[in-house]
Formats: structure tokens, C-alpha cells, sequence
């Protein structure tokens, strides 16, 4: 009889357990199947959500051929890693273009252009109108110099080409990329001279850093500028002509001298140049093309 009050004092005493315990209780899992893969060692269908630049879809690739991708060589020489004409036809020259800009840009080195690849392009080299397009097909603006810039040590600034050149009795030694004033602040144009140098210049008016300052009219001078190597061609100068290349830029400046001549023009379309010769050259204006 004892025995049985035992055993009754112990069901009483689970049942009185079992309805104190919180239905809210952690429940213990079952021990993991060490032959299951962990969820972090799952990969996703959908793919990673953060993809580097450069790995989007393309919007041109190789064998594309026509007008956008003659803009894309355009864009390309303006970056410094096309060399040659535009051809109009997406080759492997263009693919392997294409990589060193992404190499540049810190992207993804695809060699095709996604949208990424596009929009960084487009704001380092700004429009690109048809004037532009026939300058880089074999005929740059600037094939043929101004007369006021075939004699002597001429700086000739090309704002339509966007470049100086560093001349010689005619003969270019050194072309650089240039980037220019807005439309409120614009770069001036006619026949100048270096007036005066200044290697570490900083400006008191914007109280900006001009390194390699060669001042021609005024407060305007060709300099190098942190800002256009940042950013390329989706800024402006106050006036100035910027040069993003720091080592050529500091070639210039020990080559240049006060008194040398700087012309200020804007070319036209090689397909409106007519031809030259001696006697165009004797009767050409000494002022740059308008």
C-alpha cells in the first residue's frame, strides 16, 4: 500500500511540472545533421545583390557596329586609351580599350560596356555632337594648324579638339588634354603670350591650387588641375585651360618661356578645311579660326 502512494505522489508531481512549464518554453533542437550544409554555405539563386561595377548587362559588346559605338571610341580617345581612329565596329582594339577604362575606373575588367561602364565614361568626356565624331574618324580637329601657330614656340589651344599643343616651327612635340570654362566663365579666344610663370600658384580669387600656372590673359592660364584628373570632362575651369596629365603638364611648364605665343581658336570640322598649301598658308589670317 505504501509502494502504491509512491508511485501516485510521483504522477502527481510530473502532472504538477508538466502545467507549470511555459508553453513559451525553448523547446531543445535535435541535434544538426553534420552531413547537411550549413545555410551560410548555401548560395543564392537570385545572385549577389551588390554586383561590381562593370558586370551589368551589356549595352555594347563585341561585333557591335554603328553610330553608338563610334560615340564609344570618341569617349575612349578622350580618356587617353584609344590612340586610334574610330572605326565604327566593336573589335577586339575596342574590347581591349574598354578593360584599361575599367581598370582606371576600379570596375570590373569585362572589355563590354554595361550601364555602369556608360555613365562613368559619359561624365569624364562629356557630349559628343557630330563635329566630334568626324574628328575621330582619321581627321582631327587641328590636322592643320592655324598660321599664327606654324612659327616660333607656340602653345595652340584647340577648344573643339579639347587639347594643347605644344609647337615647334609647325611641328607638334606634345598634345594634351584640355578642359575648359562654362559658358558663364569662358575660356577667351585670339593671339596671346605667356606674360608671366608660376610653379605653385594657388588662386586668391577661388583659393584653389593651379600648379604650373602659365598665365596668358589676365587671371587665365594653362595649369594643371587635380580637379579635371578627378573628374574629367563632367567639370569646368573659371576661365583657365586645365590639364589632367601632371607629369607632361610639368614638361610644358619648364618649356615654356615668358614672351612664347599662345592662340586661343576653335577648329572646324576637317571636312570643312580647305586645302593647303604655301600660298593658303602666306594669306591665312594671323587670328585663329572663329
Amino acid at each position: 500500500m505504501q509502494r502504491r502512494h509512491v508511485t501516485l505522489s510521483a504522477l502527481a508531481l510530473t502532472w504538477a511540472l508538466a502545467v507549470a512549464t511555459p508553453a513559451s518554453a525553448d523547446v531543445i533542437p535535435p541535434l544538426a545533421d553534420p552531413n547537411q550544409p550549413r545555410p551560410s554555405e548555401v548560395s543564392s539563386v537570385e545572385g549577389p545583390r551588390d554586383a561590381k561595377p562593370g558586370t551589368g548587362v551589356p549595352v555594347l559588346t563585341v561585333n557591335d557596329r554603328g553610330r553608338a559605338v563610334r560615340v564609344l571610341q570618341v569617349r575612349l580617345q578622350r580618356v587617353g586609351v584609344r590612340d586610334i581612329p574610330t572605326s565604327g565596329l566593336y573589335g577586339q582594339e575596342t574590347v581591349a580599350q574598354v578593360k584599361a577604362f575599367q581598370r582606371l575606373a576600379g570596375f570590373a575588367r569585362t572589355g563590354s560596356v554595361d550601364q555602369a561602364t556608360l555613365t562613368e565614361l559619359e561624365n569624364r568626356t562629356g557630349e559628343v555632337d557630330r563635329l566630334d565624331l568626324a574628328a575621330g574618324a582619321d581627321q582631327p580637329y587641328g590636322r592643320r594648324l592655324p598660321a599664327s601657330c606654324l612659327h616660333g614656340h607656340v602653345m595652340c589651344v584647340d577648344k573643339r579638339a579639347r587639347a594643347v599643343r605644344w609647337v615647334i616651327d609647325g611641328v607638334v612635340k606634345t598634345k594634351l588634354d584640355a578642359r575648359f570654362g562654362s559658358d558663364e566663365t569662358p575660356t577667351r579666344e585670339g593671339v596671346f603670350a605667356i606674360t608671366r610663370k608660376s610653379r605653385d600658384h594657388v588662386s586668391t580669387l577661388y583659393d584653389t591650387s593651379m600648379p604650373f600656372a602659365l598665365f596668358f590673359d589676365r587671371g587665365q592660364a594653362v595649369h594643371y588641375s587635380p580637379d579635371f584628373a578627378a573628374r574629367g570632362y563632367s567639370g569646368a575651369s573659371h576661365g583657365c585651360v586645365n590639364i589632367r596629365d601632371y607629369t607632361a603638364m610639368r614638361s610644358l611648364f619648364d618649356k615654356a618661356q615668358v614672351g612664347d605665343r599662345v592662340v586661343v581658336y576653335r577648329s572646324k570640322s576637317a571636312k570643312r578645311l580647305k586645302p593647303a598649301g604655301p600660298a593658303a598658308a602666306q594669306s591665312a589670317p594671323t587670328a585663329p579660326p572663329a
